[in-house]
């Protein structure tokens, strides 16, 4: 046990400690509404509830979801009715004379505060410890009051409505968890939707507007709606008498729920996986419009088409089921094909090098054929003039080489079985390049006599006289173009002197 006096120190340190403890305590109190004396006191009114039994001192007061004060003091008043003073934050003080109050509840628990409606912005201002007249008090509505607004049948049928719910959700809890999981990305794309919504105000306006216009043309139809409303009583009066279909479709909505989550779940699985191409198929698409455009005149038509076809559809209910074992016949042809189908690949490949040469083979032959003249060997009349026909343009070329058959190449010949592509073109600069030109320093047989083995005295006479080959001014003199060696030849990865056409087998 200590007896020495305290000394200043001491005395000091407890003095702070009790100081400390006492605001402490102020604080709390505070914090919990309690009253504090000397403290100046915020704007003040009051208003009465008539039915006020779950308010109570500290309350919220709320304008529009937001905090504003608290009440801060209940005593009865008369009719009946409890007065409650109501303290308002500075920043939100005063408040309006034409506020309306009404009592709300926040929780399951019965858990009440004080709503404040505004009614204008412009009004006067209610003073500081005045009354909100009674005529601007909304009385509060309670489930009870809810439910004693029905008729005994009524309140017995949402009493047994209840009880089968209950039945109804009873182990359920882990599904129902479940469920209110799922709302969250729901929550999510709601945000986005109000988003959305928020940014084309204008428009949203105008749909109010618009069904306001909507409900007043209802309201002057009013029996119109009347009739509406009785022709619905009786379409729920015949769903009523199907009650046992409804009730089985509701016991398969939960298996359908189930599949439908996985199946969306699947959904968005392959909208990740398409969106690569979808994003590819957009220049495609763009491309695609024009040709859509311009086919938009031509769709009557083709759905005349389709609209005649409307015979041969029934013709040929009757004859496709026949196609079937036609089909599956030619199933052993197609297989017998295959071999010869496989080599017929790289006989196109080889043919799709000389795209040009064939187009040029086609037109020569049309152009062949093209010109015409009046043939005066069948004139008719006397006039000496016949009709007008097409002849053939040809061309035939007399040489060395057209005169005889040799034994060997001589040494004028210039062929080439496997010319390259686009080799044409060198025509009129190079010439044709040649396959081989190990013939080209062959002798050319003379024409211009004596006869030989190979060319006669009488074909030899007949040169000269039509002055073939410059016989006879420069004999033997046989003009040839030059011998150019063609290279190697490149198809299908192999390269040699000719072109490999051999089926891969791939």
């Amino acid at each position: 046990m200590q007896k020495r006096a305290p000394t200043l120190g001491n005395m000091l340190v407890i003095i702070l400690f009790v100081l400390s403890c006492f605001g402490l305590l102020l604080f709390l109190w505070e914090s919990f509404g309690g009253p504090v004396p000397l403290k100046p006191k915020g704007y003040r009114f009051t208003v009465g509830f008539p039915k006020a039994l779950a308010l109570a001192e500290q309350s919220d007061v709320r304008i529009s979801g937001v905090n504003i004060g608290h009440v801060v003091a209940l005593h009865p008043g008369k009719e009946g009715r409890t007065v409650a003073t109501v303290e308002v934050a500075s920043k939100y003080s005063p408040i309006r004379a034409d506020m309306h109050a009404i009592l709300r509840q926040k929780s399951l628990l019965g858990e009440t505060y004080v709503q404040l409606i505004p009614q204008s912005r412009e009004g006067p201002n209610l003073p500081d410890n005045g009354r909100l007249p009674n005529a601007q008090v909304e009385p509060s509505v309670t489930l009870d009051g809810i439910l004693s607004a029905f008729d005994a049948k009524t309140r017995r049928d949402f009493q047994l409505w209840q009880q089968e719910l209950a039945t109804g959700i009873n182990g359920r809890g882990e599904q129902i968890n479940a469920g209110f999981a799922a709302l969250e990305p729901f929550a999510e794309h709601g945000n986005k939707l109000v988003r959305i919504l928020a940014s084309q105000e204008g428009a949203l306006r105008a749909v109010i507007h618009n069904t306001g216009v909507v409900f007043d043309a209802l309201a002057g139809r009013d029996r119109q709606l009347e009739g509406l409303i009785r022709n619905g009583e009786r379409t729920f009066h015949a769903a009523a008498e199907g009650s046992q279909a409804w009730a089985d479709a509701f016991r398969a909505l939960p298996a359908f729920e189930s599949r439908s989550r996985v199946a969306l779940k699947e959904l968005d699985r392959f909208a990740v996986d398409a969106v690569p191409f979808l994003e590819q198929f957009q220049p495609t698409e763009r491309a695609l419009s024009p040709l859509l455009t311009a086919a938009v005149p031509f769709a009557p038509r083709f759905n005349g088409f389709l609209t005649s076809l409307g015979p041969l559809t029934k013709a040929a209910k009757k004859g496709l089921p026949q196609v079937k074992p036609m089909l599956e016949d030619t199933t052993l042809l197609l297989e017998n094909l295959r071999p010869v189908l496989h080599n017929l690949d790289p006989f196109l490949q080889f043919t799709s090098l000389y795209v040009p040469e064939i187009q040029a083979f086609f037109a020569n032959l049309t152009a062949s054929t093209q010109a015409k003249f009046q043939n005066s060997n069948l004139a008719v009349g006397g006039l000496g003039r016949g009709p007008s026909q097409h002849y053939l343009r040809t061309m035939n070329v007399l040489g060395p080489e057209s005169l005889s058959v040799y034994p060997a190449r001589i040494g004028s010949d210039r062929s080439n079985p496997y010319f390259k592509p686009g080799a044409f073109s060198a025509l009129a600069s190079d010439g044709l390049q040649v396959f081989s030109s190990g013939a080209c320093s062959n002798p050319v047989p003379s024409v211009s006599g004596p006869e030989n083995a190979n060319v006669s005295q009488s074909l030899i006479e007949q040169i000269i006289l039509f002055k073939v080959a410059n016989a006879p001014e420069t004999p033997n003199a046989v003009p040839v173009p030059p011998c150019t060696q063609q290279g190697p030849f490149t198809f299908n990865g192999q390269t040699s002197q000719f072109p490999h056409a051999v089926y891969s087998g791939k």
